[in-house]
């Protein structure tokens, strides 16, 4: 039979190929004319029979009769029936026998035919390229299966196959890139199924190796490039990794000038560009950014019928923008917007805009108070939640707008919300395995607030404490510490709901554990660390090697780093399992930590939404709880604002109005918090010890001077510190091992770049006087370097000098030294055994981030955190002269003691001169506090 064709031959060659498919569709020489006798029966000619089975396939594959592929099919059976196992033809052969079993499956999937496909193709001989040919056709076609099935494992089949077909081939094979493309979009396919990071791991892997193999910018580099913006701002809304979303921006800003402009991918890059900006505004709080969400989000739908889901990024661009600038016409625009894009949105894209819509209508009517907008609201998040199957990545965003939008209807006059409502929303919140932890945390905390709300106590003590649960996860171990600080802000005010919700049911314990639980999981996570790693050393120290060994390996480079992590976690459970090492790495029972209150009291407190508590814990005895019924969630925020608005910015001269408004807060947080709190202690005819534990925003207030203008107040009613967790206050109270005192002292008068302090010289000059053998640094000795090598061999450290605290990122807060800042993180990174009190005598170094209060992340935590079991800080600027009176008044009460644990009463008694010099200047006396043992 011959290979050459010409438009007649059409016919013969549909005559012979009818002639050789029998009505059973079995090969048989009867029908077969004379002339085709050669390639049927036991004389067959194999040669032959291959030759006309391609000439049929490739017939078929042109939109010929089906017969042509089933006569290919027979007649290639019936020739690798009769190769040898070692025929050099074997494997092509095989190959065009499974080529044409795939054909079945390009029309429609068909599984029993790619299963023999696949069968073939594993008889083919793995160095051989027609192996390498058919497991990209067998993992295409996989692919589409699972596309029309979504049978899951198809998709780990083609993920198969693309994986061994990336082994035999070398780099420089121009498929190469191909493969790596096509491994992506399987992940990808992955992980819209599943919502796991990982596979949006492989989809970034994969797709950036090609990216570097593709060595011209041209369109088909920037459409690869636009996808793998794409896939970083996905994972960026999984992770919170700001390199997630500064690279998307460079690819998106690049790819958006190579794209020819009537392509259709270049309207995408806009829209996502537009997004990447939108999030970059949401993290970095920059106008611009904002702005070019917008105006990206425009040219998206500029001059074309627009994509639905481009209308769906720009209505969210501008209800981001309404939400920061409260202008109607932005929120009208993102409501329209918005509707407009359900007309075109199905599947997962509708789900999204929906719950987009809903929040769009629940913001308006934070705004204009009209009731058919919250309806809208929960409407669009119903219908949102109803496409969202259990297990559903979006399920846990989407069922989180919808409560929300259910509670602000539960706290109208005269509405209600029914107990099935609340139920049915429960329930799902427990089925949204799939979604972020962050998402799920909020999916929770709202659920367990609304149940708190209605008084269903039960349900709100189970959500709330799944919510305080998940956030570990949330602020992930394996993310930088930054993103982890950005990603833990978004959960603000969790722990103080699950505190309260605790309260109210009457188990003050259960909220103590949980508020210890829930917050400083950063410095936690170190302290853990540092001193669990102790214990394991002198118990297992072959264990303790191979932990710190472990350790040192999630320092590596990203590449592996899931893995590394799982080393980790599996090398904490063997630990775990020894005797007396259960609690290695993780909160100990309440029961072993209020040993820290000895001699004292600790006193929690909280302001819930709706009712504020204090809880009193001793050393002996239950936790007892103290009803603050004058407290609550947002008078605490407002009156945390005010004071930050009050103190930023000052350091000489506070001034008049700063002493008003100050002086109003401390009124306040007498009456609801302080007040109660020295009512309920018991009467001694001394000041009792109290160690303030604030959850939430009160944490940036000055509880410890809380008072009526012109009476005693806090101040004079106790001795009082300040911690940030039960386990950090055990930690401050472990026993000292200094044998002496070893004074180390940094002054900068002049600082490059800031306003000059003469009382910092000052300082430094009296403090020598009384310590003259002590180790000075002074101006532009006082280097980061010099001062980090003095500090492990110092047991006291005085600082006199500038300071930032940065309420966005706090871990960038630090002293401001004379070649830059020393910033916490390097200071809380120190481990000094022997280190006794630091003085912080700078601006704000108390001061933690506005939304990450309960992270207590500050340079004072940060020597803490160090090793230091007291330090002397500031809550807000402090004036300079007022600052070097404290320092000297404070020293010479101590003089040369090598023991600082009378170091709250002392500046107690500081702070008490000062007011009596100052009563109407809190700015001046209120500032300095005391923290640890």
């Amino acid at each position: 039979m011959s290979p050459r064709r010409g438009s007649g031959d059409d016919a013969i060659f549909l005559e012979a190929a009818r002639a050789i498919v029998s009505g059973t569709g079995r090969m048989g020489t009867q029908s077969v004319p004379v002339h085709q006798a050669h390639l049927v029966g036991p004389n067959a000619d194999t040669d032959l029979q291959v030759l006309s089975a391609r000439q049929f396939l490739g017939m078929a594959m042109s939109g010929g009769d089906a017969v042509l592929l089933h006569a290919a099919v027979l007649l290639l059976e019936a020739a690798c029936a009769a190769t040898p196992a070692r025929h050099p033809e074997r494997d092509t052969r095989l190959w065009y026998l499974a080529l044409a079993r795939m054909e079945f499956c390009e029309t429609e999937p068909n599984p029993a035919e790619l299963a023999k496909s696949e069968r073939l193709i594993n008889q083919i001989s793995p160095d051989s390229p027609k192996r390498s040919d058919a497991l990209k056709s067998l993992a295409d076609l996989y692919v589409r299966q699972y596309e029309a099935l979504k049978d899951p494992a198809d998709l780990d089949r083609a993920v198969g196959h693309l994986d061994q077909l990336l082994a035999t081939l070398p780099k420089r094979d121009p498929d190469y890139a191909g493969v790596l493309v096509d491994l992506g979009y399987a992940h990808r396919l992955q992980y819209v199924r599943t919502g796991a990071a990982e596979s949006m791991d492989h989809v970034v892997d994969y797709w950036e190796r090609a990216l570097v193999l593709i060595t011209r910018w041209d369109a088909n580099w920037a459409d690869l490039a636009t996808k793998i913006g794409i896939a970083h701002l996905t994972r960026y809304t999984l992770t919170g990794i700001m390199a997630d979303l500064d690279r998307a921006l460079e690819l998106l800003d690049r790819a958006k000038t190579i794209l020819p402009k009537r392509d259709p991918i270049r309207a995408q890059c806009f829209s996502v560009l537009g997004e990447v900006h939108r999030l970059r505004y949401e993290r970095l709080s920059l106008k611009q950014d904002l702005d070019r969400a917008v105006e990206y989000g425009e040219r998206a739908v500029r001059g074309q019928e627009p994509g639905a889901d481009h209308l769906n990024n720009l209505a969210i661009a501008y209800l981001t923008r309404y939400a920061a600038t409260g202008s109607r016409t932005d929120g009208d625009r993102a409501i329209a917007f918005g509707e407009r894009s359900l007309n075109g949105l199905e599947g997962d894209y509708k789900l999204t805009a929906l719950s987009n819509l809903g929040l769009a209508y629940r913001r308006r009517y934070r705004r204009n108070g009209a009731e058919a907008d919250l309806d809208r609201a929960v409407d669009r998040g119903a219908a949102a939640l109803a496409l969202a199957e259990e297990g559903h990545p979006a399920a846990a965003g989407a069922l989180t707008n919808l409560a929300v939008a259910h509670l602000l209807r539960l706290g109208q006059p005269g509405r209600t919300v029914d107990r099935q409502v609340l139920d049915r929303l429960a329930t799902l919140a427990h089925g949204c395995s799939s979604s972020t932890p962050y998402e799920r945390a909020r999916a929770h905390y709202v659920v367990g607030g609304l149940a708190l709300d209605m008084g269903v106590f039960d349900i709100a003590i189970e959500h709330l404490d799944t919510a305080v649960e998940l956030l570990p996860l949330v602020s992930a171990r394996e993310i930088a510490p930054l993103d982890q600080e950005y990603l833990i802000s978004g959960q603000f005010g969790v722990v103080s709901e699950a505190v309260a919700a605790h309260c109210v049911a009457g188990d003050p314990a259960a909220a103590v554990a949980i508020a210890e639980a829930g917050r400083g999981l950063q410095a936690g996570r170190q302290l853990d660390a540092r001193t669990d790693l102790t214990d394991l050393e002198e118990a297992h120290p072959d264990l303790a090697r191979r932990f710190r060994e472990s350790g040192k390996r999630l320092e590596g480079p990203d590449g592996g780093r899931r893995r590394r992590w799982a080393e980790y976690d599996e090398l904490l459970k063997q630990i775990r399992r020894r005797r007396d090492f259960q609690y290695f790495l993780r909160p100990a029972p309440i029961e072993q930590l209020r040993s820290a209150a000895q001699g004292g009291h600790v006193v929690l407190v909280n302001a819930g939404e709706r009712r504020g508590h204090a809880i009193i814990v001793n050393a002996e005895g239950e936790p007892r709880t103290v009803p603050l019924p004058g407290l609550n969630g947002e008078d605490a925020r407002n009156r945390a604002a005010d004071v930050l608005a009050c103190t930023q910015g000052a350091r000489s001269g506070a001034g008049r109005n700063q002493a008003r408004e100050l002086t109003e807060v401390l009124d306040w947080l007498w009456d609801t918090a302080a007040g109660p709190v020295v009512d309920a202690l018991p009467e001694t005819g001394t000041a009792p010890k109290v160690w303030w534990l604030p959850i939430g925003a009160l944490g940036l207030l000055p509880l410890h001077a809380a008072g009526r203008p012109g009476e005693p107040g806090a101040l004079s009613a106790m001795v009082s510190s300040y911690t940030t967790s039960l386990r950090m206050l055990k930690f401050a109270r472990r026993p000292s091992t200094a044998a002496q005192r070893r004074q180390l002292v940094v002054a900068l008068a002049r600082t490059p770049g800031m306003i000059d302090l003469p009382g910092a010289a000052a300082e430094a000059a009296s403090l020598l006087e009384q310590l003259p053998e002590a180790l000075a640094f002074k101006d532009g000795q006082a280097s980061a370097e010099r001062v980090l090598k003095a500090l492990p061999a110092s047991t006291w450290a005085h600082f006199a000098c500038h300071a930032t605290a940065d309420l966005q990122s706090p871990s960038k807060s630090g002293l401001r030294l004379h070649d830059g800042a020393l910033p916490s993180a390097a200071i809380g990174g120190l481990w000094l055994r022997d280190a006794e009190l630091a003085y912080l005598s700078a601006c704000s170094t108390a001061q933690g981030g506005a939304l990450n209060v309960d992270e207590a992340i500050h340079v004072a935590s940060a020597f803490q955190l160090a090793g230091f079991r007291h330090v002397v800080a500031s809550l807000w600027p402090l004036e300079d002269q007022i600052a070097r009176r404290a320092a000297k008044a404070f020293y010479d009460r101590v003089q040369r003691s090598p023991s600082p644990d009378s170091a709250a009463e002392t500046l107690r008694q500081v702070s008490l001169d000062i007011r009596a010099e100052h009563p109407g200047r809190p700015d001046l006396w209120a500032t300095l506090i005391h923290y640890g043992a």
